[in-house]
């Protein structure tokens, strides 16, 4: 964390009402910052990351839970620096590592979707991360990120049907 995000959170914290502040990200991959792509389940911009008390209440999914949110919402502006991958084989790695326990998510449910759905969901998400959020400023690991996020419920649902 930076010096200057915790100052901002000791200054913020003093007497605020009950509620949330969304902390922006700064997010690299090695040593390359990439500001623009990221979402869906693969990776923020900006996150509630700092509660008063009470303030949230975590779901029970292994990867991304959801997030119950009370209060009001506030934001910081200093980011927080969030070293998301050395490299592509570690971004291969997490996609794997989060497909297998969003399958298990899914199994648990006993609905794992249809797979024309989770098939249109690859180019919906994709399209969104590149040309929405603007992936594409960040030449290959705009396409990367956005290509991943695509995947990520596809593979998932393919591993919650053929896999145990």
């Amino acid at each position: 964390m930076p010096e200057a995000l915790a100052g901002e959170i000791r200054k913020t914290i003093k007497g605020s009402a009950p509620g949330y502040y969304l902390i922006p990200f700064d997010n690299y991959i090695g040593d390359r910052l990439v500001r623009y792509g990221w979402g869906a389940s693969w990776g923020v911009s900006a996150a509630p990351r700092l509660f008063s008390k009470g303030a949230k209440r975590w779901g029970a999914q292994r990867i991304h839970p959801s997030l119950d949110l009370m209060g009001e919402k506030r934001r910081l502006q200093t980011p927080m620096i969030h070293h998301v991958d050395r490299n592509i084989s570690e971004m291969i790695a997490r996609l794997d590592r989060y497909t297998t326990a969003r399958a298990a998510d899914l199994r648990d449910s006993g609905n794992i979707g249809s797979l024309a759905n989770n098939i249109r969901r690859l180019f919906s998400r994709f399209f969104k991360c590149y040309v929405g959020r603007r992936g594409y400023r960040e030449g290959a690991y705009g396409f990367l990120i956005a290509l991943f996020a695509g995947l990520y419920p596809l593979i998932s649902h393919l591993k919650a049907r053929l896999e145990e």
